[in-house]
């Protein structure tokens, strides 16, 4: 069951949508990821049918679920471009798991950006592969309020993107992104 409300163009808040957490294409979440006891929904298309836009990224969070969908992307046989003027925020984890839905999508690059400083050049994150679409992202940089930017993407299958807000009260490691 799907409830929703559109509040501006790739912004949708929804609660009660347990059907489409953990998409059955990629399979089960390792044993590491946790298992959501609340899931939200952000920023599916207002005119938008379920398949002209890919399916969303599933971001947990401690015991919290997110499910993203892309303000931009080329999917099957359609690309859309958009922004999210007030992306929702995951609060500040240590870490967030990342489910990319579609199986053609074998990359996942996340970069973060300082919310202070608009012409902060964005740093990687730490991202590191689980298996069956599932990744580990954790925080490579200063800490403070940032944006998140997930990009998922497959050699000439398209791509996805979207952001989450992502607090962080310490700062991480500075050096290389780790795999």
């Amino acid at each position: 069951m799907r409830t929703a409300a559109v509040t501006g163009l790739g912004v949708v808040v929804a609660l009660g949508l347990a059907a489409c957490v953990g998409d059955p294409a990629g399979g089960p979440p390792p044993a590491v990821v946790p298992t959501p006891s609340a899931t939200q929904v952000h920023g599916r298309w207002p005119d938008s049918d379920d398949t002209a836009q890919p399916p969303p990224f599933e971001v947990r969070t401690g015991h919290d679920a997110l499910l993203l969908y892309p303000f931009t992307y080329c999917y099957r046989q359609g690309c859309a471009d958009g922004v999210d003027d007030d992306p929702p925020s995951v609060g500040n984890p240590p870490e967030m798991f990342v489910h990319v839905p579609v199986a053609e999508f074998d990359e996942l690059t996340v970069s973060l950006t300082p919310d202070a400083d608009d012409a902060a050049r964005p740093v990687p994150a730490n991202v590191a592969e689980l298996g069956d679409g599932w990744w580990r992202v954790t925080l490579r940089g200063l800490a403070g309020d940032h944006r998140l930017t997930l990009f998922a993407v497959g050699d000439g299958a398209g791509d996805m993107v979207a952001d989450v807000h992502w607090g962080t009260t310490d700062d991480g490691p500075t050096g290389t992104a780790t795999p």
